[in-house]
């Protein structure tokens, strides 16, 4: 069962960069005005937490414009949250 996104899950790092810590990795959101990229995105299982943590700083998944390279294991996650709406990514 996976959790819920809670406030404190999301550090604002920089200028538009979050940082956000999910289940058992932590992924990075860079925004650029509506668009997104992922930066090391996720564990395969924290999908809605990425999907809920892209919505708190009031992007769409279909936002997400590309995915920074990551480890092998975290890209799933980026793909399951958002390849079914039609992100490029």
């Amino acid at each position: 069962m996976s959790r819920q996104l809670r406030a404190d899950d999301i550090v604002h790092i920089g200028d538009d960069v979050h940082l956000v810590s999910g289940s058992n990795t932590n992924w990075v959101i860079v925004k650029d005005g509506a668009d997104a990229t992922l930066v090391d995105s996720g564990y395969p299982n924290d999908h809605d937490l990425l999907r809920d943590s892209l919505g708190a700083l009031g992007l769409k998944p279909e936002a997400v414009r590309g995915e920074a390279p990551s480890r092998p294991p975290h890209a799933p996650g980026a793909r399951r949250a958002v390849k079914p709406i039609g992100s490029p990514c």
